[in-house]
C-alpha cells in the first residue's frame, strides 16, 4: 500500500506567496476531492490557521466534515446537492453554488418548505462551457438575483486556464474575461436588497501571476499545494514504500504478469509494497524510477494492483523494511505526471487513499 507523508509548512509556504500576490482580494481556499487527495480536514485546519478567508469542497459530504472538524468559516459546495438535502445546507451555514435557474428554482421551493433562507454563489458561463448561467443572460441573472428564500452571496465564472499557458488559451481567457467584464458592467449585480454586497470570484491561483483584475476573492487551489502553473510554490507531497523482498534473478528468468522483463544477466530485483491500486499507475511499468538508498533504480516488469518491482543498480543495496521514494524530492510530481501522460493535479488525486501522515 505505501503511505505518504504532507508538508504542512509548505502548504502554510505556499498560502503565503499566494496571499503576498493577492492585492486586496481574499482567498479562499480550494480542498475540494479530499484537499486533492492530500487529506481534507488536515490540510483546511492548517490553512484556516494560516489566513484563508473560505474554503471551496466539492460536495455536501465534505462541507460537512469540514463543520464537524471546527472550521467555522464559509463553505461553498461547487457540485451538485440535492434539493432533499436543503436543510443540511442551512444548519451547517453553507453556501452552494447554483449553475442555472431551474436548480435555483428547486433550491427556492425547498427552502421556502422549510420557511428558512439558503446562501448561494451563481456560476456563470463565460466560455469555459461547462456549468453556468450565460454571462449575457442580463435578464435571466436578474430574475435570479431577486428569488425569494435565496441569500446570493457571490457570483463567479471559471477560465478555462487561468495562466494562459498557451496563445490560444491567452486569446480564449481575453474573450471570457471580457465576457465577464459586460456583467459587471451591466450592473446587473448591482442595487438588489442584500445586507452585503455580493463578492466577485473569477481566477484561480493561476491568475495570481497575471497582471489582472483579481476581484473579491482568488479561488487558490493547486498553487497551495505545490502543482500547477505557479512556479515559485513548493510541492508538499511526498510518497513511499517499503521493500518486500529481495531477490536475485539468474539472466533469462523473468518477473511478474506477462514475464514482462526478462533478465539479460544475472540481477537483483526488489519488490516494493505498492501498485496501481494505490496510486501508482501501470502506465509507469517500464518508465518510472525509485529512489532508494541514495541511488535510483528502475521499475521493471508490469506494476501490479498492490506491487511493484524495480532493478537495483550493481552497488546499490536494499533489505526488507528499507523505504523507497516514489514521489518526493528526488522524484518531482511534474516529471511523474509527463511519464503518465497526464497532469500533476492527478498524480496527487491517484494517492488519495494511501496512509498519509503530517508535518509542521
Amino acid at each position: 500500500m505505501g503511505f505518504a507523508i504532507v508538508d504542512l509548512s509548505r502548504v502554510a509556504y505556499n498560502f503565503n506567496y499566494i496571499l503576498s500576490k493577492a492585492k486586496t482580494a481574499k482567498i479562499y481556499a480550494v480542498v475540494k476531492s479530499n484537499a486533492y487527495g492530500l487529506g481534507l480536514v488536515d490540510v483546511a485546519k492548517k490553512l484556516d490557521s494560516v489566513g484563508a478567508e473560505g474554503f471551496i469542497v466539492a460536495d455536501l459530504p465534505e462541507a460537512i466534515k469540514l463543520r464537524e472538524g471546527g472550521i467555522k468559516k464559509p463553505i461553498v459546495i461547487l457540485g451538485y446537492t440535492h434539493p432533499k438535502q436543503m436543510e443540511k445546507i442551512i444548519v451547517h451555514d453553507l453556501i452552494q453554488s447554483v449553475y442555472n435557474i431551474d436548480y435555483l428554482f428547486l433550491l427556492k421551493c425547498a427552502a421556502k418548505k422549510l420557511s428558512k433562507s439558503v446562501k448561494v454563489w451563481i456560476k456563470t458561463n463565460a466560455g469555459f462551457n461547462r456549468l453556468g448561467i450565460l454571462s449575457h443572460s442580463f435578464a435571466e441573472l436578474k430574475s435570479a438575483l431577486r428569488f425569494n428564500n435565496i441569500i446570493v452571496k457571490g457570483v463567479f465564472a471559471h477560465l478555462s486556464d487561468s495562466a494562459e499557458t498557451s496563445m490560444y488559451t491567452k486569446k480564449n481567457n481575453k474573450k471570457q474575461i471580457k465576457n465577464f467584464e459586460k456583467l459587471l458592467a451591466s450592473k446587473t449585480l448591482e442595487n438588489n436588497d442584500f445586507e452585503k454586497k455580493i463578492e466577485i470570484s473569477l481566477f484561480n491561483s493561476g491568475g495570481i501571476i497575471k497582471e489582472h483584475c483579481l476581484y473579491d476573492i482568488i479561488r487558490a487551489g493547486a498553487a497551495l499545494y505545490g502543482i500547477g502553473s505557479v512556479e515559485e510554490v513548493k510541492p508538499v507531497l511526498s510518497v513511499y514504500a517499503s521493500v518486500m523482498q529481495v531477490h536475485r534473478l539468474n539472466k533469462g528468468e523473468c518477473v511478474g504478469y506477462n514475464g514482462a522483463f526478462v533478465a539479460k544477466k544475472d540481477c537483483k530485483i526488489a519488490v516494493l509494497d505498492i501498485g496501481y491500486a494505490d496510486g501508482l499507475s501501470r502506465i509507469l511499468s517500464k518508465k518510472a524510477k525509485v529512489f532508494l538508498n541514495g541511488g535510483y533504480a528502475k521499475i521493471i516488469g508490469n506494476i501490479c494492483m498492490n506491487h511493484c518491482f524495480i532493478k537495483l543498480n550493481k552497488n546499490q543495496w536494499a533489505k526488507m523494511g528499507d523505504k523507497a521514494e516514489i514521489l518526493g524530492e528526488h522524484i518531482g510530481v511534474k516529471k511523474m505526471a509527463q511519464l503518465s501522460k497526464t497532469i500533476d493535479y492527478e498524480i496527487y488525486c491517484r494517492f488519495n487513499n494511501i496512509p498519509k501522515s503530517y508535518i509542521n
